[in-house]
């Protein structure tokens, strides 16, 4: 793997990586033999401006516990470092949204069961970040009933996963006004599942 210029170092906990299949045929088992946490799709089926089919390739999410570099991960997979980028924090929902052309008007909707993933955590992760930008427009009671829709899609059995979800979503203070109601859902919903 050849580098030109000088490429910049960094660490950080959060990647986004760009794949070319022919560039990296073993990539997805790379990363599964590396028992990383990822989600990725590949995508196949975007169009040019003309209509023709854009060349293959792969969007990742890559998440570590501690900071890795760039260098290592560019190592680690045998790609460029200029297909590896810091995941900045302030684009991190939309990008995990865009992996299935989430919210992308004329763009190809892939499916969830494209996506190909180390954990369920990390589809979560994805589905959360749809959410949330869905509920971006809401009103007071969209978004209740969206929480009532995440409580079923998720599974949610206990107040403590309903208050992440609802951080990690932005509605807090939505769980926060109604938290009793909440709770009286999901203790009645666990007493349906029994």
């Amino acid at each position: 793997m050849e580098e030109t210029k000088k490429e910049t170092k960094f660490k950080c906990r959060k990647f986004q990586v760009l794949a070319y299949p022919e560039s990296a045929p073993n990539l997805i088992q790379t990363l599964k033999e590396l028992s990383w946490d990822f989600i990725g799709i590949l995508h196949d089926k975007d169009k040019n401006k003309d209509g023709s089919i854009k060349k293959p390739h792969w969007h990742l999410y890559i998440s570590f516990v501690n900071p890795c570099y760039n260098t290592s991960i560019s190592k680690q997979l045998n790609l460029p470092l200029n297909f590896i980028r810091k995941m900045e924090s302030s684009n991190e929902t939309k990008f995990l949204a865009y992996l299935t052309h989430f919210q992308s008007k004329d763009k190809y909707k892939y499916d969830d069961s494209e996506l190909i993933y180390s954990s369920d955590a990390m589809l979560e992760l994805v589905i959360n970040a749809r959410n949330k930008l869905e509920t971006q427009v809401f009103t007071e009671s969209q978004k209740v009933s969206y929480m009532l829709k995440l409580i079923d899609e998720l599974g949610i059995d206990s107040m403590t996963r309903l208050i992440e979800v609802a951080c990690y979503n932005e509605l807090y203070d939505v769980v926060r006004r109604a938290g009793s109601i909440f709770s009286a859902i999901i203790k009645e919903k666990s007493c349906n599942n029994k």
